[in-house]
């Protein structure tokens, strides 16, 4: 089990874990987000459908507020792990889903989040909720927990 002590161990660690995900549209680069994705973190919250966004967020919403976004993309990779799975379109790179945890207070179990709208049912959830236990197991996480409305099907 790996225990990170600062900021660049658990980024350090992330890495281990964020290598590319393959998916029938192509390969998808997946790494921790950062302060300077917030571009295309505001981009991809905008192009998730109304019905995604309110699955992902539980309130109907357009785009982030500066604050979520700043949440959102201001991350430690200690007591909020947050993944971004990356695509090549048109040239420019684009956020297509993310997947995160903030830790719980109890320090051994976190509440997982994902997003993901035009690219569902190809697996690319399945793969980044491995590679989001696969980091919480080396960080000591022994429980990850989530929420989903029951109107959603897409799971």
């Amino acid at each position: 089990m790996f225990m990170h002590t600062t900021h660049l161990d658990a980024e350090q660690q992330c890495l281990m874990f964020c290598r590319p995900i393959r998916t029938g549209f192509g390969e998808l680069a997946v790494r921790p987000i950062a302060p300077a994705d917030a571009g295309i973190a505001q981009a991809f919250v905008s192009s998730l459908s109304g019905t995604s966004r309110y699955f992902r967020f539980f309130q109907a919403l357009k785009y982030l507020s500066p604050a979520m976004l700043d949440r959102f993309t201001r991350v430690d990779q200690v007591t909020h792990v947050a993944l971004a799975a990356v695509a090549d379109l048109d040239g420019r790179p684009s956020m297509v889903a993310e997947a995160r945890y903030p830790v719980a207070a109890d320090r051994r179990s976190a509440e997982f989040a994902l997003g993901a709208d035009q690219w569902q049912r190809r697996g690319l959830a399945t793969q980044l909720m491995a590679k989001l236990e696969c980091i919480a197991a080396a960080a000591g996480i022994t429980r990850l927990m989530g929420e989903c409305l029951a109107i959603n099907e897409g799971l």
